[in-house]
């Protein structure tokens, strides 16, 4: 996160929100997932590669089986993702959730596909954690808001997603140089976690 409160004009299209009502609007995005199951995710990560961005446009679906041996996006205990997060649900209704832009403060959730950006799209739906969530519906999906300063304004910091008992957690992070989780404003991370039915 910076220090210099963005100074554009409120846009419901962005994570950052002028005021509470802007919060419990972009919340009612993620309450209209609630109750439906995935029928699909993929992550979309940016190319790094040399002449990979000009190369296309759109979507490149990842299928090369080396490239799939080796997920660019695999760290250990998190999901590392540089770009957005495609969900489908089970009625064909579309949602991502990636940073906010053009100034990367907060994250953001809006309903739509990503299918007219330019990146490497991943077909997760069938890996950990979330392949639990085809069969689970979405039980809650919260997204988490603190104060920006003095000068009003709240900044989308992270968000929950439960289903049975997985709880998916995405936040403003990125992987260091040693595999390592740390903050980022221009990075998700997925981390995830299964409650003990017992406790």
């Amino acid at each position: 996160m910076t220090t210099k409160r963005p100074h554009l004009p409120d846009d419901d299209d962005r994570g950052f929100a002028f005021d509470r009502a802007g919060v419990v609007r972009r919340q009612a995005i993620a309450d209209a997932m609630v109750g439906h199951s995935l029928s699909r995710v993929r992550y979309i990560l940016l190319e790094y590669a040399e002449g990979a961005v000009g190369d296309h446009t759109g979507l490149r679906s990842v299928t090369d089986p080396a490239e799939l041996h080796e997920p660019a996006w695999k760290f250990e205990g998190f999901h590392n993702v540089d770009f957005g997060i495609e969900f489908e649900l089970d009625d064909g209704a579309a949602f991502f959730a990636t940073w906010d832009m053009p100034w990367p403060d907060s994250l953001r959730l809006a309903r739509g596909d990503m299918s007219t950006w330019t990146g490497a799209s991943w077909d997760v739906t069938d890996v950990p954690p979330w392949n639990l969530l085809t069969k689970t519906p979405i039980a809650n999906f919260e997204l988490h808001y603190e104060p920006w300063d003095s000068e009003g304004g709240f900044w989308f910091r992270d968000m929950t997603l439960i289903a049975g008992s997985t709880v998916i957690t995405i936040d403003g992070a990125d992987a260091d140089g040693d595999g390592r989780m740390m903050p980022s404003a221009t990075n998700l991370a997925v981390t995830f976690l299964t409650l003990d039915s017992k406790t």
